[in-house]
């Protein structure tokens, strides 16, 4: 069985936004420091990162933290605003899908 993380990264680097959505729950939440994103507020924002041509999580420093059936955990970087930042993610699965997201920015420079 392939990990819930892998399939998430494949379908980012597929940039298949019909993909993504399916594999979100109806319920998915995320946190991104002071900022709560619905599903479809989240599906706005991965457009716009899957449009962004500059940037590939294959050219990021891709740490994976954790990956189990319940959640996974990864890290990557990127320049934010002409700033490094380091960028860590947090998911929560339920019913094999995304559930919960929380996403925290902390610079590098």
């Amino acid at each position: 069985m392939q990990s819930h993380f892998f399939k998430m990264f494949e379908t980012i680097l597929a940039k298949d936004i019909d993909a993504f959505e399916s594999y979100m729950h109806p319920e998915f939440i995320s946190v991104s420091e002071f900022e709560m994103s619905t599903r479809e507020d989240f599906l706005t924002q991965m457009k716009e990162w899957f449009d962004d041509e500059t940037f590939d999580l294959r050219n990021a420093n891709l740490v994976i933290v954790a990956d189990n059936p319940d959640m996974h955990s990864f890290q990557y970087e990127r320049n934010i605003d002409g700033k490094r930042v380091r960028i860590t993610n947090v998911a929560l699965i339920k019913d094999k899908k995304l559930w919960r997201h929380i996403i925290n920015y902390v610079p590098l420079d």
